[in-house]
């Protein structure tokens, strides 16, 4: 009788740890299964592109990796008008708005692509960004004076005619803009853990002053152009890279083309910059 007791307990314990396991969620399913091969490849296909945003519009699917690159990738036989964007300076620009551009589109078109220019534009933004400056009413000066004023080598200053001098290099950081954007730690740092710049200035007298911040106006030019491309039929011959580029003098946009495995389309990729890259 104590041995059936025994007996009945042991079943009772078992029983509630079956209980207790199937609480808590256990089960006896089998694990899902891995993802298949075409979909981890077509995860590396979107790491590729930065895991940027994703749009169709047309023939194409678009990918972009913010400030970087587009991806519009193209089902072959198809064709579709691509974009792309980049910076110029001012006298590109100019020019973009007065010269139709040179298209270099030999060797796409030598591997079964068509191209053709459509249409592009310049978008000028004036943005207001810090700079560092220093300032003395002694320093305002005609302009044949200013270059007498001397600094250490680490640090170039261009002097204005109200005294108002700009910090345009301050050891290894050159450009007024570039420099604007050092803290004020930072800057103490290029100055050799100085708060100030000896200066030999009017009548070589010396001066140590102290850098504030102010801010500057500077433009910038955003060039976008639009291509219409057709891509391939035929997937088995097109399997390196093919370039070609919009330009003016020498500046503008380069794309290129290839075919993507993993999609099953042609990639057609380019630059991307847009006024939210900017600062």
């Amino acid at each position: 009788m104590k041995a059936f007791s025994r007996y009945l307990s042991v079943i009772a314990v078992c029983v509630a740890v079956l209980v207790i396991l199937g609480s808590t969620g256990c089960s006896c399913k089998k694990d899902e299964e891995p993802a298949s091969k075409s979909d981890q490849a077509r995860q590396g296909a979107n790491q590729e592109t930065g895991g940027g945003v994703q749009a169709s519009s047309g023939n194409e699917l678009h990918r972009l990796d913010e400030c970087k690159k587009h991806w519009y990738y193209i089902s072959p036989g198809e064709s579709a008008s691509v974009t792309f964007e980049t910076e110029v300076d001012a006298d590109t620009a100019k020019t973009v708005g007065a010269e139709e551009p040179a298209v270099r589109k030999e060797d796409l078109e030598k591997a079964g692509y068509s191209v053709s220019y459509s249409t592009r534009s310049v978008d000028t933004v004036t943005l207001s960004l810090p700079v560092w400056t220093v300032s003395n009413s002694d320093f305002a000066a005609k302009e044949n004076e200013k270059a007498l004023y001397t600094t250490t080598d680490s640090v170039a200053i261009r002097w204005k005619n109200d005294g108002t001098g700009i910090i345009e290099k301050a050891g290894d950081r050159s450009g007024q803009f570039e420099v604007g954007k050092l803290s004020s730690e930072e800057l103490s740092q290029k100055l050799g853990g100085k708060s100030t710049i000896h200066v030999i200035g009017p009548k070589d007298v010396a001066y140590d002053l102290s850098p504030s911040q102010q801010s500057m106006d500077k433009e910038f030019y955003l060039l976008s152009v639009t291509i219409n491309i057709g891509v391939p039929t035929d997937t088995s011959k097109v399997l390196e890279k093919r370039g070609g580029n919009v330009s003016w003098k020498g500046n503008g946009i380069s794309f290129e083309g290839y075919y993507n495995n993993v999609d099953k389309k042609y990639a057609i990729t380019g630059p991307a910059r847009s006024r939210e890259c900017l600062r």
